[in-house]
């Protein structure tokens, strides 16, 4: 919160970080300072060739995942978005989003950092299990946001669109392959105003439509790039970096995100 507070508007500050009631910003878009000339790529991103790739999940029965890459000058690419209709957690992974890892040479020894919606340790599937540990008990070493609110994950996204850390490109750059994502940028993800007792003074969040799952799933992606530490995660290896407990393969996580010993999965059925 402290980190963000110079770089929002007043109103931001007052309704987000102190807990505020605040004028309304309803129908206003999340991101004001996104800039499609400058933050969209209009062609496909290609992922550097075994560099991890950073997986931001939504759940619910309208999953998102957010295939994202960090480059070596601190430069978040989103390669790719996912996103599910009225399916589970495991459909949506084995269907949807397993074949594109696997193209980027999951099973041959790429490493992934996945963050996802906290509830999804505790929040039932109607399939009888957690959306997170349909994931690790695939390999995907998801962990949970370290928060849930929306203030800190807003400010990362912002962080990252407002740096240029090479000077030249900005921190957050959209592909071509990502059309959800750039139109809730464009405007589509936007805040909805709930009233108070007298309609004229709200506290707001972002409205829950087409374009805000897979939005949710970037920002816990970017929480986890901005802030490494609350991972307990070196920044080095988010880019280049591979544990040795993965150099046998992919293998089966808790809930923290560690490999647990001796399992190790069999690829060879997604090869």
């Amino acid at each position: 919160y402290l980190k963000g507070l110079g770089t929002q508007s007043n109103e931001f500050t007052k309704v987000y970080m102190c807990g505020e009631y605040g004028d309304s910003s309803g129908g206003k878009p999340v991101y004001p300072g996104y800039r499609d000339e400058v933050h969209y790529v209009d062609e496909e991103i290609k992922a550097t060739p075994m560099a991890p790739l950073i997986l931001g999940f939504d759940y619910g029965t309208t999953p998102a995942c957010a295939i994202c890459q960090l480059n070596g000058r601190g430069q978040l690419r989103v390669l790719e978005e996912v996103i599910g209709d009225n399916t589970f957690m495991t459909e949506f992974f084995e269907q949807q989003v397993k074949p594109r890892l696997v193209s980027y040479g999951w099973g041959s020894g790429l490493r992934l950092f996945a963050v996802g919606d906290p509830s999804g340790d505790f929040r039932k599937d109607t399939d009888g299990t957690t959306a997170a540990l349909v994931l690790r008990e695939r390999g995907v070493p998801v962990v949970p946001c370290t928060t849930n609110a929306i203030a800190p994950r807003i400010e990362a996204v912002r962080s990252l669109l407002s740096r240029f850390s090479d000077g030249k490109r900005p921190d957050l750059q959209i592909s071509k392959k990502c059309p959800t994502l750039r139109e809730g940028f464009l405007g589509n993800y936007r805040f909805a105003p709930i009233k108070g007792l007298n309609n004229t003074r709200v506290r707001e969040i972002p409205e829950k439509n087409e374009y805000s799952h897979i939005h949710d799933a970037l920002q816990y992606a970017c929480h986890m790039v901005t802030n490494p530490g609350l991972y307990a995660i070196d920044p080095w290896e988010m880019s280049r970096g591979r544990s040795a407990a993965e150099e046998q393969g992919p293998v089966i996580y808790d809930a923290l995100g560690r490999p647990m010993e001796g399992r190790v999965m069999d690829m060879s059925g997604i090869l």
